[in-house]
């Protein structure tokens, strides 16, 4: 449901045209403003009351507008108001964020409140069709807890890690700890259920969190750089994800700041993401603590990742060089970023960046000659799911805005990602 109020039209059409559009226009307003009586609609709409008691009355027959009850008499007094909103309950979308340790999915109404969520191992090395049937169930397993995902489920959004082609739902390809090649997930997903399903990476679904409830809520052009096992960014222009020609925006985890040893050492992963992705972080803080009694200390009570950042700080001999190493890419990419798209704000997603943040701010004040901001997210993973919710509520939207049309009783609706 993307028609803005301003965008009420008063030429000349056809009467079921006119009242689709102001139908249309109505719902997106009950929907951002409401609960809201027909006369507060009149006014922020400027269509007469007759219009908008007509309208309204429609909505309501269709489903997506419902009836509170009477509200507050105004300070002139007069009848209590009858006040309407956007039915919530309408339908249901479930979002998933599949990550490399663990799985989440939730259902949400209409106004994106989650209702229901599992989370689960994902253990990626089962491969694609074991982890895709594992949401599949998890879903299904919603009905308990949910009882409208049953019969009123309209969009299934998926995050996943891996270059998607979002038109067909299709992960190209996994090369971290997952290696899928070519999984068709929109399809197991809308065969299985009879729902459109978008998919689309997990770092560009993350960024949809965070314009939508984040850091990023206020930008008009935003950079994500998430790092976990895998590290990845996205880009969103006019608040709108960045795709590329191939599906690889943001695939960072290529680029080679060495550039002679990415050729001796070529890795399918990249090499960036060979050297700063979270388990290869770990693995070489486990090498390192054979040699140093304070790494090992720390390891006790601390990730990998906390521990290296810790010992460096008390300037462990063996903590330290890999520390720097990490903090020195991990700035040079960070600025790469900043200076390709001069974005509102940078929002950096990962445990690493909490033990690297002002150095990276430090460099970038001193290299780059125009203020740029930088944010720790404060969503963590939870943008991923959050970002689903998003996407699916947007075709939602789109659904019934579709559907309400006059035309549309006769047409399927489709939705795309």
């Amino acid at each position: 449901m993307r028609l803005p109020v301003d965008g009420f039209f008063h030429q000349l059409m056809k009467a079921p045209v006119m009242r689709s559009v102001n139908g249309i226009a109505l719902l997106d307003l009950i929907r951002k403003s409401g609960p809201i009586s027909r006369a507060g609609l009149s006014k922020l709409s400027r269509l007469s009351k007759p219009t908008v008691s007509e309208q309204v009355n429609w909505l309501i027959r269709q489903g997506v507008v419902i009836e509170l009850g009477q509200g507050k008499v105004g300070r002139t007094g007069g009848k209590r108001p009858t006040l309407v909103d956007f039915n919530v309950d309408a339908g249901r979308v479930v979002g998933v964020n599949i990550g490399a340790s663990r799985t989440t999915v939730a259902s949400a109404d209409l106004r994106g409140r989650i209702v229901a969520s599992q989370t689960f191992d994902t253990a990626p090395e089962e491969g694609a069709g074991p982890v895709l049937q594992r949401i599949y169930r998890a879903i299904t397993g919603l009905k308990r807890k949910d009882a409208l995902v049953a019969d009123k489920l309209r969009v299934i959004a998926v995050g996943v890690p891996g270059r998607v082609d979002c038109d067909r739902g299709v992960v190209l390809e996994s090369s971290n700890i997952f290696g899928w090649r070519k999984v068709d997930v929109r399809s197991y997903f809308q065969d299985k259920l009879g729902v459109d399903v978008l998919v689309d990476n997990d770092a560009n679904v993350a960024l949809l969190g965070e314009l939508n409830h984040g850091d990023a809520r206020e930008a008009s052009n935003a950079v994500l750089i998430k790092l976990d096992t895998g590290i990845g960014s996205a880009m969103a222009i006019e608040r709108r994800i960045y795709h590329g020609s191939h599906w690889a925006s943001g695939e960072i985890g290529h680029v080679a700041p060495d550039p002679q040893a990415a050729l001796e050492h070529p890795d399918p992963r990249g090499h960036l993401e060979s050297v700063v992705g979270a388990d290869q972080i770990a693995k070489r803080v486990g090498i390192a603590a054979r040699r140093s009694r304070t790494i090992r200390s720390l390891l006790k009570a601390n990730t990998p990742i906390a521990a290296l950042f810790l010992a460096a700080a008390d300037a462990d001999p063996e903590a330290v060089p890999i520390a720097r190493e990490l903090e020195s890419r991990l700035k040079v990419v960070v600025a790469q970023q900043a200076l390709a798209f001069d974005p509102d704000v940078v929002v950096l997603s990962g445990e690493i960046f909490t033990h690297t943040l002002e150095a990276i701010r430090s460099f970038l004040s001193k290299t780059i000659p125009w203020p740029v901001t930088i944010s720790l997210s404060r969503l963590g993973d939870d943008a991923i799911l959050l970002g689903a919710i998003v996407m699916a509520l947007e075709a939602v939207y789109e659904q019934m805005s579709r559907q309400l049309q006059p035309e549309a009783a006769a047409q399927p609706v489709r939705v795309g990602a």
